[in-house]
């Protein structure tokens, strides 16, 4: 008789940010390669840019749990190819101008890969600075659409808005077929109103 395993909401995002975290060190060590020619000795450096303080308090301190777990377990069996991983931690406090100044500070010290930031309005403003300087981004909550134009370096593990709002009309649609959708996007303040309102619309 075979026992059923059951994920808890923490074990599945802990076991999404184990696979994040190699595959960022794995990136962040082959730029390093690639851009000195040398392996890295000592350890491997991910920068993190989230919101640790303010209104986005919780949803920062929620991945950085995370990640502090899946680098103890990454470590715990050797690290990367024998080298440890170390996240370097910058609290943004949901502004655009300190995730900046992170973003520019982590440049600084030579990291490759940079997990960031939780808040769409932040991850645009960082976005087009990793494409330019050939750093990896990698943002774990940003969801607006036009964050699909960087096409080099900058990644996301969240869908975009688009694909949610799809997701969110069928799933209403099918639950109450005669109900109409309403396109007025004047009832939400969310800067992504206009693209749920044109999905539920269609």
């Amino acid at each position: 008789m075979k026992m059923k395993t059951e994920f808890s909401p923490k074990m599945l995002l802990r076991s999404a940010l184990i696979v994040f975290i190699v595959t960022a060190a794995i990136l962040s060590s082959g730029c390093t390669i690639l851009k000195t020619g040398e392996v890295p000795e000592d350890e491997i450096v991910i920068g993190v840019l989230l919101p640790f303080s303010g209104n986005m308090e919780e949803y920062g301190v929620g991945f950085r749990d995370g990640i502090d777990m899946a680098i103890a377990d990454i470590n715990d069996e050797g690290g990367i190819r024998g080298i440890p991983v170390r996240a370097e931690y910058q609290d943004t406090f949901g502004t655009p101008n300190i995730a900046t100044f992170g973003f520019k500070r982590f440049a600084d010290m030579g990291i490759s890969v940079i997990i960031g930031d939780a808040l769409s309005t932040n991850t645009l403003k960082i976005a087009p600075l990793a494409e330019e300087a050939g750093i990896v981004l990698v943002s774990p909550g940003a969801t607006s659409p036009d964050l699909s134009q960087y096409k080099n370096y900058v990644f996301r593990t969240i869908s975009s808005d688009t694909y949610q709002g799809r997701g969110i009309a069928k799933v209403l649609m099918s639950l109450y077929p005669e109900a109409l959708i309403s396109s007025d996007i004047s009832l939400s303040r969310s800067s992504s109103s206009p693209i749920y309102a044109a999905v539920f619309s269609a």
